[in-house]
């Protein structure tokens, strides 16, 4: 990867930021808020986000290194929260309004605000930001067709998913509780469920140490060791998958 990808950069800017001329205000408006014998706390609070996300996320060399052991920029937009560039603007509007008591000077203030939103600001209400409701996520059929035959069962625990689908199950219904989750690349979860021959001595351990009640298998897949009917119940069968009901 190159350490100097302007493109990566550029991106990650206008996912953070809300424009150029926006954020050029939100760093003259940073700036001023040390000048203005603001309250430490406050201070930080604004501040120590912005130093950790310029120095870390914008600077290449530091976001270069993140994405090679991330693997993608949006993972690591979720690593970091966003400039606090709309909580700034309305705290120093509030600071500058209450600065002096004249009617004069806070009409001056709101009308520059204003202003200031008109001129850089983006319509909100437009085609682009709103549209007709969609499969954004193109779950698919089998993934719906598992989680509706678990939830008649009773949903009774957690269950053990194949790696092909893992991303889908919570999208579609944030009742489904998975064994593995952002932990997976760790404990080589992929590895051992994508494997052509299920290791059931593994399978059964995770099993017993989560004390899952589902197990969705690939039907083209063989097992280690023949499977005892007593520890796994075949519930039901939705495409090429299988889904195993375990007492372990």
């Amino acid at each position: 990867m190159n350490l100097f990808d302007f493109n990566t950069v550029k991106n990650l800017y206008e996912l953070f930021t809300l424009g150029t001329p926006i954020f050029a205000l939100f760093v003259i408006v940073t700036v001023g808020l040390i000048f203005m014998r603001t309250d430490k706390t406050v201070l930080m609070n604004y501040l120590v986000p912005t130093v950790i996300l310029t120095v870390i996320v914008l600077n290449p060399i530091t976001m270069a290194i993140g994405l090679k052991g991330i693997g993608s920029e949006l993972r690591l937009v979720r690593v970091y929260w966003l400039f606090p560039v709309v909580v700034v603007f309305a705290f120093i509007l509030t600071k500058l309004l209450f600065y002096k008591e004249s009617r004069r000077y806070r009409t001056f203030v709101v009308a520059m605000s204003v202003a200031a939103i008109l001129f850089f600001g983006k319509y909100m209400f437009s085609a682009d930001n709103f549209s007709a409701s969609e499969n954004l996520y193109k779950v698919p059929n089998d993934v719906i067709e598992i989680c509706q035959a678990i939830e008649e069962d009773g949903n009774e625990g957690l269950i053990l998913p194949n790696p092909e689908y893992v991303e889908y199950y919570r999208q579609y219904d944030a009742n489904m509780k998975l064994v593995y989750g952002r932990d997976a690349y760790l404990n080589n979860y992929y590895i051992k469920l994508g494997a052509d021959v299920y290791d059931m001595k593994w399978v059964g351990a995770v099993l017993k140490s989560t004390k899952a009640k589902y197990w969705i298998a690939t039907k083209d897949r063989k097992t280690s060791i023949n499977l005892n009917p007593k520890n796994y119940s075949v519930l039901c069968e939705v495409g090429d998958y299988v889904i195993y009901k375990c007492t372990i």
